[in-house]
């Protein structure tokens, strides 16, 4: 791939790691005959503001989104069904949808990439919540994950990475009540639950399995209901997910769907992909368009 114009939206304040990858992965583009621009956001949503602009244009082939998961979802916001390619530089603290599609971390070989020109459609999903629209590219949790979101100190998760989290999970299983939710699974079926994922792929929290499947490539996402007050339960589920067998606890039920809806008689904490997206009551479907995502070969 040559003689390609391609936007780089970078988030400043993604992660703890080196944003000097950021001019060198530029730095191979430009070498490799890339026209490269790189703009900087600077509040949440920003990304999507810019990467809309940038599409509209018609000016760019590509739009990197360079930060972690949240800027990824903010990017792909402002470019789904455009027919611009979705590239990723993963740069963010979990970096969930980088190990979901095997995107490099290294810069070198993640620009090397790109330039190859491969990509894959995907369909991600749509949270409407709080009179608000956004997309999601890898997962939506409602209860307990999302409150561990919501409360994480963003100074601590720049000073010491993934490792915040696991704080943050300790005083969230202390505060956390976790409240009762139903579930309505495409206006069929009502399920009681006192947390929620929607899951578009395999992974969650990192380069952890979650599932053994993704639907990525499907208009589905796959639901998992947690059912238990408990929260001995819950931390024997947490157990089994770090051991890759959170399909086998008794309190998990997985379903597949298109669309859901969430609704409870307090407002619970919402987070997709890693960033806090208000509360309950919410429905999630799938999006009506697509996502083209430069890929390895």
């Amino acid at each position: 791939m040559v003689n390609q114009r391609i936007a780089v939206i970078v988030n400043p304040t993604a992660g703890k790691r080196r944003h000097h990858s950021v001019q060198r992965f530029v730095d191979y583009l430009e070498k490799a005959n890339c026209e490269v621009l790189v703009k900087k956001t600077r509040f949440q949503g920003h990304a999507t503001e810019l990467a809309r602009e940038l599409a509209d244009s018609g000016e760019y082939t590509h739009i990197v989104a360079a930060g972690g998961d949240g800027t990824i979802a903010e990017v792909a916001e402002g470019i789904v069904g455009s027919g611009v390619i979705l590239c990723v530089l993963p740069i963010g603290t979990a970096n969930v949808f980088a190990h979901e599609l095997s995107i490099a971390f290294n810069e070198i070989q993640n620009a090397a990439d790109i330039i190859k020109g491969h990509w894959v459609r995907l369909w991600p999903a749509c949270l409407f919540n709080d009179g608000k629209r956004s997309l999601s590219i890898q997962m939506i949790g409602i209860g307990i994950d999302a409150h561990i979101v919501h409360h994480i100190s963003s100074r601590l998760k720049r000073m010491i990475g993934k490792t915040a989290y696991l704080f943050q999970t300790i005083r969230s299983l202390w505060q956390y009540p976790f409240y009762e939710m139903l579930v309505s699974i495409e206006g069929r079926a009502t399920e009681k639950a006192t947390a929620v994922i929607i899951s578009k792929g395999a992974f969650y929290a990192g380069n952890y399995r979650l599932l053994p499947w993704s639907k990525q490539k499907e208009k589905a996402f796959s639901v998992l209901l947690f059912q238990s007050p408990s929260k001995m339960s819950y931390l024997y589920a947490v157990a089994a997910f770090f051991m890759g067998k959170i399909a086998d606890c008794k309190h998990i039920k997985i379903v597949k769907a298109e669309k859901v809806k969430i609704e409870a008689n307090t407002r619970i904490p919402i987070q997709s992909d890693g960033d806090a997206r208000g509360c309950t009551p919410a429905t999630i479907e799938i999006s009506t368009k697509a996502l083209k995502v430069a890929i390895p070969a």
